[in-house]
């Protein structure tokens, strides 16, 4: 069996094949082009899927389930999109029927960190576990909480959105207009906006000498941590603090098996994995500070394998839950 994978960012979106055990048979990725509205985009969307099957050398009859992650709430009873930040014109949108009138396939619509945490659960390092909290560290934070082998939606939809735990009371405002969300502190651009305050404010760091200082990343401050830069020294570990404890309020009110991180904060890779472990095992409630933390294993692919594992779940044995229906 194949499956339909299409990961929609604000920036780029990914379609792929995959396997029913999750071998990549064919994948690509465009920009989305957002401004164009969502009738363009869709319609990009069109042409991607129908290049990944060409690829794949498959035909639409020939696949199974077609999966889609995207990056905001969407509502389950009736395929549709409640609405997207970065993209306009997608408020209330039917992206299910619009695919499922094109390709005649069933559609699964999930938040694409959700998708991503079934991906990992059926294919990554989530396999063999009941309980799993999926967190992504990127862009923003986000989250997917698989529960006794289920994909955890919430009563509207909107379970996961992790990264707007307020963790500081008196921090940063974030852009969904709350003040100290988790994300405004731990994210990649959080980061790098909290060395460039610093610097603003006269403190020294070789991160000054940049071809364009102003436009700091992440990526930026932990490579000038590895040179032993005081001031990315602070900064990141005050941001994987923060990303330790919210992960330890997260355990224990869930009390997972497992933690997956996943994003491209997370491919900083030991360090990460290390400081975290830490400050869970000593904030953590009992034996839930017991609970394994490992990296996501799918890493680029997550959320276009993960927008196909969807549709995958009432297939694999001991993963029976129908996204968007009842099992």
């Amino acid at each position: 069996m194949y499956y339909l994978g299409l990961d929609l960012g604000g920036t780029k979106m990914e379609a792929a094949v995959i396997s029913e055990r999750g071998l990549l048979i064919s994948s690509e990725r465009v920009l989305t082009h957002a401004q164009e509205g969502s009738a363009a985009v869709l319609e990009r969307m069109f042409v991607l899927l129908d290049a990944v099957l060409s690829a794949a050398h498959l035909e639409a009859k020939q696949i199974s389930g077609l999966g889609v992650g995207v990056p905001g709430a969407v509502d389950h009873a009736t395929g549709s999109i409640h609405s997207l930040v970065n993209l306009p014109g997608w408020t209330n949108f039917p992206i299910s029927d619009c695919l499922h009138s094109r390709y005649a396939l069933p559609v699964f619509l999930n938040n694409d960190a959700n998708a991503a945490a079934w991906g990992e659960y059926i294919f990554g390092n989530g396999r063999g576990c009941k309980d799993m909290l999926y967190v992504t560290v990127s862009t923003g934070i986000g989250g997917g909480i698989i529960l006794d082998g289920r994909l955890h939606n919430g009563a509207t939809g909107s379970a996961g959105e992790v990264g707007h735990m307020v963790l500081l009371h008196h921090g940063e405002r974030c852009n969904c207009g709350n003040i100290g969300c988790w994300e405004s502190i731990s994210s990649g651009p959080a980061i790098a906006k909290e060395a460039m305050r610093r610097m603003h404010c006269g403190e020294e760091s070789t991160l000054s000498s940049l071809a364009h200082p102003e436009k700091v990343t992440a990526e930026d401050v932990f490579a000038a941590r590895e040179r032993g830069d005081r001031l990315a020294i602070e900064v990141t570990e005050r941001a994987l603090y923060f990303l330790g404890l919210g992960i330890a309020n997260l355990v224990n009110a869930l009390n997972p098996e497992r933690v997956i991180l996943g994003g491209g904060v997370a491919g900083v890779g030991e360090l990460l994995i290390t400081r975290v472990k830490n400050v869970v095992e000593q904030v953590a409630y009992g034996p839930a500070k017991t609970v394994k933390i490992l990296p996501a294993s799918l890493k680029a692919k997550a959320g276009v394998i993960g927008a196909a594992a969807l549709a995958i779940g009432p297939v694999l044995p001991n993963n029976t839950f129908w996204v968007g229906q009842e099992p």
